[in-house]
């Protein structure tokens, strides 16, 4: 195993397991730093392989697999340490990203940044699928927000972009991709298929999808916010608060204002990250 493994989850065949680990193994010194996601053979017990995450990954909270069993979903912050600290905008420094892995290959489809070009998605926790498989919603504990991206939508946009500019595919022009490897760079790649929900709660680090209503847990708050999935009414439909309103001791209004993304610049472009 890596370092630091934080979450797990079981494909629905019980065959594989899919875990995220926390932080990079490698030297921080090395021309790639990176954190792996290692795949397991339930079965045996054995290792059978780690896939690597783009360079700069790390600090991951979360893994998810979809009900087909067909995909799995990773967040993660995505550092830029390789280029020159002159610029915070635009994800120049960290983004915050969300990785695609296909299970039937056992390989990283892609890497999709959550952040938009003026504002930040700090902290992303907890990911997942709606039961039906049509939205994939991902929370974002620094912004106190939940995004609901299409999955579909998202599936036939990676599609349609080319390995190579050489390859005649039809690119979809709507973004800043022309081939694959530029996805992980591109703000503007889920435009038109994700929505940014503002929650009432702070710090949303739990979120279950159950019919048409997703569920969210939001740590320093102690709210639980019902969130309608099908959007046909307002997004939030309920917020309940579930322990008594007590004040917040010195020791965790430190630790909520370290990962309150809303203090820092764009929403978290040059906040720190979420640390356990």
């Amino acid at each position: 195993m890596d370092r630091e493994p934080v979450a797990a989850a079981l494909a629905p065949n019980g065959k594989l397991l899919v875990v995220a680990n926390h932080l990079h193994s490698d030297r921080a010194d090395a021309e790639r730093v990176a954190a792996r996601v290692s795949l397991i053979d339930t079965a045996t017990g054995k290792l059978l392989k780690h896939l690597q995450l783009p360079n700069g990954s790390g600090l991951l909270n979360d893994v998810a697999i979809s009900a087909d069993g067909r995909y799995a979903c990773v967040t993660h912050v995505l550092a830029r340490f390789q280029l020159p600290t002159t610029q915070v905008e635009r994800g120049w420094i960290n983004s915050n990203a969300l990785t695609l892995i296909g299970l039937d290959t056992l390989t990283v489809l892609n890497t999709v940044l959550l952040d938009n070009a003026e504002s930040g998605a700090a902290n992303p926790w907890t990911c997942g699928w709606s039961p039906d498989g049509a939205t994939l919603f991902v929370t974002h504990a620094g912004t106190h927000e939940v995004s609901l991206i299409d999955f579909s939508g998202l599936l036939a946009r990676l599609a349609q972009l080319p390995a190579n500019l050489e390859d005649r595919l039809t690119a979809d022009y709507t973004t800043g991709s022309r081939v694959k490897s530029d996805v992980p760079n591109d703000l503007a790649f889920l435009t038109g298929l994700r929505e940014r929900i503002k929650l009432n709660g702070k710090g949303p680090r739990a979120a279950v999808a159950k019919g048409s209503r997703l569920y969210v847990a939001s740590f320093f708050s102690d709210t639980l916010e019902i969130v309608d999935l099908q959007r046909s009414q307002t997004p939030i439909l309920l917020q309940s608060r579930l322990t008594a309103d007590l004040p917040m001791s010195e020791n965790r209004r430190g630790e909520f204002l370290f990962n309150d993304a809303s203090l820092c610049f764009q929403d978290g472009r040059a906040a720190p990250v979420a640390i356990r």
